[in-house]
């Protein structure tokens, strides 16, 4: 089973909130709105403006589909670009991937609105393994690095995660820096509120880099990876932050 967590972006706070979830299992696709209360969620992204989309106008019903929906299959790269094979390579990507795995890496991110598709925090058996993009790159080291100083990034590939907590936009804003101390960018804010909780809870957090794609957009720069064993007792009181496997209902 595969998830993506689709988030909506308000335009004028730029904040994002976590409002559905696709998923894919035994060749069948499920859209579900994301109703449970939870930090940047629906509830949040409702209060903010977010109106249902056109595909899934009920919010209480589970929509499912032989073939990716519409609205989700527009996000695909197009195959016909020049870069196509490129695009796929750059994440160990081949003509056999699924769409989950392609939107997955692309975001599917288009001109026209303001969504986009993330990964969970998913978490199988206590371990949460989850992959990213980090945010705010352009404002921060990453694009002064030399060559030299990208060579060593992805050759260390090792980041650490700092609070920042100087931030007056988000009091749980969690930076990702290098050993040295070069700030790379931020966490997804819909994950940092869980993220400070584990931190401040002294759960140990390995954050390492994925890939490095210099040439691509600013938000697509930088692919990380984070993992964490999460005490039950924790996941228990968290449920509603965490996409846990064991708990998933089987698709009827």
């Amino acid at each position: 089973m595969r998830h993506l967590w689709l988030m909506w972006q308000n335009n004028e706070t730029r904040y994002k909130y976590h409002v559905g979830t696709l998923s894919y299992d035994r060749e069948k696709y499920m859209f579900v709105y994301e109703k449970r209360k939870k930090f940047r969620g629906l509830e949040e992204a409702t209060n903010e403006g977010f109106k249902t989309l056109l595909s899934f106008p009920d919010r209480d019903q589970k929509y499912f589909s032989e073939k990716l929906f519409p609205t989700f299959m527009k996000r695909m790269p197009n195959k016909q670009r020049p870069d196509y094979q490129k695009l796929l390579s750059m994440y160990g990507l081949n003509n056999n991937a699924s769409p989950m795995e392609i939107l997955k890496v692309t975001k599917g991110k288009t001109a026209t609105d303001n969504l986009e598709l993330i990964s969970p925090l998913r978490v199988e058996g206590n371990t949460l393994n989850t992959d990213f993009f980090l945010e705010g790159i352009r404002y921060y080291d990453f694009p002064n690095f030399s060559n030299d100083d990208v060579e060593k990034l992805v050759s260390n590939r090792i980041l650490k995660l700092e609070k920042d907590k100087d931030n007056i936009h988000d009091n749980n804003a969690i930076k990702v820096l290098t050993e040295n101390g070069a700030i790379l960018g931020f966490v997804p804010a819909v994950y940092s509120r869980m993220l400070t909780k584990i931190i401040d809870n002294d759960i140990i957090v390995k954050v390492s880099l994925k890939k490095v794609n210099r040439d691509s957009l600013p938000q697509m720069a930088l692919y990380t990876n984070i993992q964490a064993e999460i005490p039950t007792r924790f996941l228990n009181e968290y449920k509603n932050e965490f996409l846990v496997e064991k708990n998933l209902e089987v698709f009827s």
